[in-house]
């Protein structure tokens, strides 16, 4: 095999190549890795958890956000005894839809990507509870004086549905960031 010039430096000849990319290696480029030589660019520890190319984080928050919003709707006008559980339903299955979309890479902008998602999904799932809120502020239902309440209820109407977002959004983060 002939020598070849670096890659790098085209005044040095070497014989070694990358073990990865096969491109040619001086002894200034080449770093150690358990399975041989390799590039500088090579030997970078890269794997799913830190890169994730913006077609992927676009189509992760495109598909995440299609399931949030039905999911919002059903995630704020469920009452009762589930409605704890909820929340932590919806990040799940916005989260994988994301991991799916996303071809299952879990870097910090698929997780921005499907938090923002869920956020998105939650508001627009809330929005109906939030105009019936800011209707009844301005046009109160006429009551007993002895019953009425003050205009700050409407406003704590509002704080079980932002804690169900908060967990939700929470959730979805969390089942991208770890498995």
């Amino acid at each position: 095999m002939p020598g070849q010039p670096c890659a790098n430096h085209p005044n040095e000849i070497t014989y070694v190549r990358c073990g990865r990319c096969e491109k040619p290696i001086c002894v200034r480029c080449m770093v150690d890795s358990p399975v041989g030589k390799k590039c500088r660019e090579c030997a970078r520890n890269r794997n799913h958890l830190s890169e994730s190319t913006p077609r992927q984080v676009l189509l992760a928050f495109t598909a995440a956000t299609a399931v949030a919003i039905p999911l919002g709707f059903v995630m704020h006008g469920m009452g009762g005894i589930g409605w704890i559980l909820v929340p932590f339903i919806y990040g799940y299955l916005v989260g994988e839809v994301a991991l799916r979309a996303g071809q299952r890479r879990r870097s910090l902008a698929m997780q921005v990507a499907a938090g923002l998602a869920a956020l998105i999904g939650s508001a627009v799932g809330m929005a109906p509870l939030l105009l019936l809120t800011l209707a009844l502020i301005q046009h109160p239902v006429p009551t007993p004086p002895e019953t009425e309440a003050p205009v700050a209820f409407h406003f704590t109407s509002l704080t079980w549905p932002l804690i169900r977002t908060g967990i939700g959004i929470i959730a979805t983060v969390s089942r991208v960031r770890f498995l």
